[in-house]
């Protein structure tokens, strides 16, 4: 993260150009996965992952190990990606139209990854981390006014079109199961848990227990399947005060950069890693209320490192954390 924070603003474009394309390599070796190409299944995927070979064809996870943390990693080119569809827009001035398209077709790529990943967490995080993506754009109101609407209003209509076709007509996995979210069998084992886990965590609310897990395999299951009360668990309502500071101080970073006009006209990388940031921080910070914590840890870390990276610019242009 120092070395983030620290990097020239040449050297932090060059990082974000970097994660965007070995993310955007992940998710193509993933779609090899879905369509079942036995080398990417058998040989490699075994190499990333201890599930079975049946179960990375039906849930591809990339080159990570659960199809979840696929669908996570996946939201950070998705909002980079249609901040760059976007910017390529509301520009002033002609609109290049394979830039435009290559952006717009990479974002919708990164949809589709998430959808595949058959990852609930990762599509609610899309969906909040993209609204508060729309609703800051309106705000800030960068660009022209009238194309500004237009990209607004078509990917409200597309996102809203995908989601009634993934969940209700094309009934896919387990993002199907959407169509009736409190009969869940998987929310309903969480409810368990909680259920159970919460005697502990009163034990030492301010504190918790620390990184060990003795208390929670003493009611019979490892994981909590709720970053909230995991972090409880764990590190008590500090910890869980420490990780929103962390988290809403990153959002404001992302706000502040996704704000800053020299950024969005100079410098459109560094501007895409802004709303980067905002759309997966903001979108996931619902989510991990029912995720695990902190929804990945080594995507969170990417995340917080192009966070880092954002910052270059704008410490040097005065901004204060």
């Amino acid at each position: 993260m120092i070395i983030g924070g620290n990097a020239s603003l040449d050297v932090a474009e060059r990082c974000f150009k970097l994660i965007l394309l070995t993310t955007v390599l992940i998710s193509l070796f993933a779609i090899t996965q879905a369509l079942e190409f036995q080398f990417a299944v058998t040989t490699l995927g075994e190499l990333y992952t201890v599930r079975s070979p049946r179960v990375v064809a039906i849930s591809p996870t990339g080159t990570t190990s659960n199809p979840n943390t696929l669908g996570k990693l996946v939201l950070l080119p998705l909002f980079a990606f249609f901040g760059l569809f976007y910017r390529s827009i509301v520009s002033t001035g002609a609109v290049n139209i394979l830039r435009t398209v290559l952006w717009g077709g990479s974002a919708l790529l990164s949809g589709l990854i998430i959808i595949l990943s058959d990852s609930r967490s990762a599509l609610v995080g899309a969906i909040l981390g993209l609204g508060i993506i729309l609703c800051t754009l309106i705000l800030v109101q960068l660009g022209s006014s009238k194309r500004r609407r237009l990209v607004i209003g078509g990917t409200a209509v597309t996102v809203l079109s995908g989601l009634i076709l993934s969940i209700f007509v094309l009934d896919i996995g387990r993002i199907g199961d959407l169509q009736h979210p409190l009969e869940d069998n998987s929310l309903q084992r969480r409810f368990t848990k909680w259920e159970a886990i919460l005697p502990i965590i009163l034990e030492r609310p301010l504190i918790g227990h620390g990184p060990s897990n003795r208390f929670i395999e003493e009611v019979s299951f490892r994981y909590i399947d709720s970053g909230v009360l995991s972090w409880l668990y764990h590190y008590g309502i500090l910890g869980v005060l420490s990780y929103l500071y962390l988290v809403l101080g990153a959002v404001r970073l992302g706000v502040s950069g996704l704000s800053d006009e020299n950024l969005f006209q100079e410098r459109p990388v560094l501007w895409s890693a802004s709303v980067a940031v905002l759309g997966w921080l903001s979108g996931t910070l619902a989510v991990w209320t029912v995720a695990g914590v902190p929804q990945s840890r080594r995507v969170f870390a990417l995340v917080v490192f192009v966070a880092a990276l954002v910052a270059t610019h704008l410490h040097r242009s005065g901004y204060s954390a």
